[in-house]
């Protein structure tokens, strides 16, 4: 559950999921749909608690009781695993970052820089060589930090991602992007991918959670014959 790019379901499900970011306290309140979906919600996630602050962890999971109190609220940890480790570990490097999150989404950086920098890398800079609308970005979000985004999958967008990613210097690139890149574009540089690996981080877990769900479930199937 972000800001702009996600949505709600369309159809009524037996258990509703849904995973809300403490390093975005404050949108499950005031941004469209985040709020419907925690509203909806039999499930709220609270992802990434080994990466946020336990104060901002604590006020999401108190926004979100508040807004949904009959929600069963469990709490998971997010590792950054990089596929190609080899490649990264203390070089200096290129992270393409998913676009909407670092720029409408606030953050600075995003999976990519979270694990170039766990195995050492240094992050490149790619503002000089940027070129077209990834350029415009540096400007229209002044957040961004040492990363580039990947912002849409359009003809031009991504000619224009191609050319500002083969003009940075720079030993591998790391794609802490959704969709593959190396599918659509040339880089000429070594590429790792950044995956994500969750666990639990105390009880309930979510196992135990959609458990819980389930048995109420299947009480009122059997109610209902």
């Amino acid at each position: 559950m972000g800001r702009g790019d996600n949505d709600f379901s369309f159809y009524v499900p037996d258990i509703n999921i849904v995973v809300a970011d403490p390093l975005r306290v404050g949108d499950e309140s005031t941004y469209y749909p985040g709020e419907t979906n925690v509203r909806m919600a039999d499930i709220v996630v609270v992802n990434k608690v080994n990466i946020a602050k336990r104060k901002a962890v604590q006020e999401l999971l108190r926004n979100c009781a508040k807004l949904n109190p009959a929600a069963n609220l469990v709490k998971t940890r997010s590792e950054a695993v990089l596929d190609r480790p080899a490649l990264v570990r203390g070089k200096r490097v290129l992270v393409v970052e998913d676009g909407p999150s670092v720029t409408h989404g606030g953050l600075s950086e995003g999976a990519g820089a979270v694990a170039a920098k766990s195995v050492g890398a240094t992050l490149v800079d790619p503002r000089k060589g940027s070129v077209g609308s990834l350029k415009v970005a540096y400007q229209k979000f002044p957040q961004l930090g040492k990363v580039l985004p990947a912002l849409g999958y359009s003809e031009g967008q991504l000619r224009e991602l191609e050319e500002s990613i083969n003009a940075v210097d720079c030993d591998a690139v790391v794609l802490g992007t959704p969709s593959d890149l190396t599918r659509m574009i040339r880089i000429r540089r070594p590429v790792a991918r950044v995956r994500f690996e969750a666990s639990d981080s105390g009880s309930p877990t979510l196992r135990e959670a959609v458990n819980s769900r389930l048995k109420r479930v299947w009480g009122k199937h059997k109610g209902s014959k």
